[in-house]
């Protein structure tokens, strides 16, 4: 009966040795994460010079700007506006000049017909922009959007007593999008 139990024992260790290995390699897991920020940049060309001739109400030649806009965004973005705008200001003259071209009488176009530079509401602002383009956002070109336009700006409705100077003023462009 002792060999019985010996043996009984003996079988019982067995098992618990047997259960009592591990497993190798140990495992586990665990999240990891990348984020790529969305992007928009918007710049400008540099504008020439507007000619206006003695007596004139009109500069003589148009000027264009290019407007250039790039992005990278996220799936719900639907799409990208660009705009243009001047400061109340308009084009000042230098030194003791009172002389100004108000910011109505710099026209914008971005095809053949000119209107006030500041004619309304775009790029979530409520007044004083034209709207350039609004570009819908796809699959396609929401990873890697670019776009230049060409914003026709011209002179008109001058004082024909003008002074003569330099007279400067200021264009910002915007690029918004939405949502």
């Amino acid at each position: 009966m002792k060999k019985s139990i010996l043996f009984v024992f003996v079988v019982l260790m067995l098992g618990v040795v047997a259960s009592a290995q591990i497993t190798n390699p140990a495992t586990a897991t665990t999240q990891i994460t990348a984020l790529k920020g969305e992007s928009l940049t918007v710049s400008a060309s540099a504008v020439g010079q507007f000619a206006i001739a003695a007596g004139a109400s009109t500069s003589t030649a148009n000027q264009d700007l290019t407007i250039t806009t790039t992005g990278n965004f996220v799936p719900g973005r639907t799409s990208v506006a660009v705009c243009a705008g001047m400061t109340s200001a308009g084009m000042t003259g230098t030194g003791g000049n009172t002389d100004v071209i108000p910011v109505g009488n710099v026209l914008a176009s971005t095809a053949s017909t000119f209107a006030a530079l500041n004619a309304g509401p775009g790029c979530s602002l409520a007044s004083g922009v034209t709207v350039v383009s609004t570009n819908a956002l796809t699959v396609a070109n929401r990873k890697a959007f670019s776009k230049s336009d060409v914003l026709h700006l011209q002179l008109s409705g001058l004082a024909t007593n003008l002074q003569a100077d330099l007279y400067t003023g200021t264009v910002t462009v915007y690029a918004y999008v939405t949502p």
